[in-house]
C-alpha cells in the first residue's frame, strides 16, 4: 500500500518537529524546504502535489524517497551531468550524440534479443 505524497509530507513535518523539540512552525518547516507557506498548506491538505523544480527541491532536503512517493523516476545522475552539458554543445555536437546514443541502444537491443 502506497502513502500519500500528503500523508508522507506531513510525516516528515512531524520527524523534523520532533529533531527540534517541537518548537518549530510550519512556516519555518516551508522555510527550510525552501517553498513558500502556501505552497507547503497546499502540499499537505492534499490540494496539490510539487513538480518540477519544487520536486527537486525536497528530494535535497528530505532525501529521494519523494520520487517513489510522488510515483516519478529517481533522476539518474549520470543523465543529469548530460543535461546539464547539453547546452555547451553545438547543434551537430548535439546531433552527433543523439546519433551515437541511437546506436547504441540498437545494438544494446540486438545483443538481449540474441
Amino acid at each position: 500500500m502506497s502513502i500519500s505524497f500528503s500523508r508522507w509530507l506531513q510525516e516528515k513535518y512531524e520527524e523534523w518537529q520532533r529533531q527540534r523539540d517541537h518548537g518549530k512552525s510550519a512556516s519555518h518547516f516551508a522555510d527550510h524546504l525552501n517553498t513558500s507557506g502556501a505552497n507547503l498548506s497546499r502540499w499537505m491538505n492534499g490540494k496539490v502535489v510539487p513538480a518540477g523544480r519544487h520536486v527537486d527541491n525536497l528530494a535535497e532536503t528530505l532525501g529521494p524517497e519523494v520520487y517513489d512517493v510522488l510515483g516519478l523516476l529517481r533522476p539518474d545522475p549520470t543523465l543529469r551531468q548530460i543535461v546539464g552539458k547539453w547546452h555547451t554543445l553545438s547543434p551537430t555536437q548535439q546531433k552527433e550524440l543523439a546519433a551515437e546514443v541511437e546506436a547504441m541502444s540498437s545494438i544494446h537491443s540486438g545483443q538481449l534479443a540474441n
